[in-house]
């Protein structure tokens, strides 16, 4: 019995070394007025917060996982242009991959293939003093860059799990003077643009949607919304007046669309499933609803909550300084198993 135990133990000791917890990827914005920001990643659970990158030098940060979990794909902007590096998941080896110089265009919101071979971003590029916006798609190991939509003002964008379909926010008219952001897919190709969502209805209402991500099936999309209305609180002054902000899962199809018990008065940057579809995370703070918005770094800050999608339960993750945004959860799954016959991947190999 005592060789038992200790066989026992010896299996159990093993298995705990190998596993993975699942993380978060997230951006930290330390000062609003210096520009001061930083990368994280922690586990799932709130647990070891380790900082990947920080600079005080007025470099803003939006970051991804690419879908193996062997890079991180980091969108840096200095002042209002974005550059896309590549670096290594504890944040060494960073290389710049491509930017303004060599497109001789603004980068701005990106996603990778479900395969890990591709990235589709978003650019503006100024042509006879007009801003003109395309999406393209830019393959790692080669970076031939392929055009796939034209005039697109793409706010989010995600790339679907089969890999056949892009889905991303932009503005549109509701009718009048009403306006807002809405949803839409193509596929992978830019062909067969679609809105998914049915257009908001409502008088005077504006409806913003935003940060469409694909659940890990790709049946689903979940976003995040904010109703809102332009008054004159003030003589000749016309503000953004906030109604609610609102979480919603759709099916793929737009079909059936289901309302998240999240109170209304919770503000969001972004948001992204977790826990294998079970639960969701996003980036919230209380918010003053039909109210003259603050001013420019007046509003508490934005921290990570977990969401159970069955529960109802929220629980906060994160609780250190800092305005806490773009968020990217990925799976221990994915973290622990590398691909069969495969080795980790490290940047400057395939550069």
């Amino acid at each position: 019995m005592p060789f038992l135990k200790q066989v026992i133990f010896c299996i159990v000791l093993i298995l705990s070394s190998t596993m993975t917890d699942a993380k978060i990827l997230f951006t930290v914005r330390h000062d609003i007025h210096k520009g001061d920001e930083g990368v994280y990643v922690m586990d799932d659970n709130g647990d070891n917060v380790t900082q990947l990158r920080r600079n005080e030098i007025r470099e803003k940060y939006e970051s991804r996982w690419a879908i193996n979990g062997e890079l991180i794909g980091l969108m840096i902007y200095h002042s209002h242009f974005g550059g896309l590096y590549l670096m290594n998941p504890d944040g060494s080896n960073i290389q710049k991959f491509i930017g303004p110089k060599e497109l001789k265009a603004d980068l701005g919101k990106f996603a990778f293939s479900p395969d890990g071979n591709y990235i589709v971003f978003s650019m503006i590029q100024e042509i006879n003093r007009k801003n003109v916006r395309s999406v393209r798609v830019i393959n790692i190991k080669t970076r031939k860059i392929k055009k796939i939509a034209d005039d697109l003002n793409i706010a989010q964008l995600d790339w679907s799990p089969d890999g056949k379909y892009i889905i991303f926010s932009t503005p549109v008219q509701l009718g009048g003077e009403r306006a807002g952001n809405s949803i839409y897919i193509m596929d992978a190709d830019g062909d067969n643009i679609r809105e998914v969502l049915a257009p908001p209805i409502g008088d005077e209402l504006n409806i913003g949607r935003w940060a469409p991500k694909w659940s890990s099936d790709g049946r689903y999309f979940v976003y995040r919304q904010i109703d809102y209305t332009w008054e004159e609180r003030k003589p000749e002054i016309v503000s953004m007046i906030t109604k609610a902000f609102r979480y919603f899962i759709a099916d793929k199809d737009g079909n059936t669309v289901k309302r998240l018990n999240i109170p209304i008065d919770i503000s969001c940057i972004d948001i992204d499933w977790m826990d294998d579809d079970k639960s969701i995370v996003f980036t919230g703070r209380k918010a003053a609803l039909n109210e003259l918005p603050l001013g420019w770094g007046e509003n508490p800050p934005h921290t990570i909550y977990k969401y159970n999608i069955k529960t109802g339960e929220m629980k906060r993750l994160t609780d250190f300084e800092g305005d806490h945004f773009y968020i990217d959860w990925i799976s221990d799954d994915v973290l622990s198993v590398s691909p069969e016959g495969k080795k980790p991947t490290q940047w400057g190999t395939i550069k």
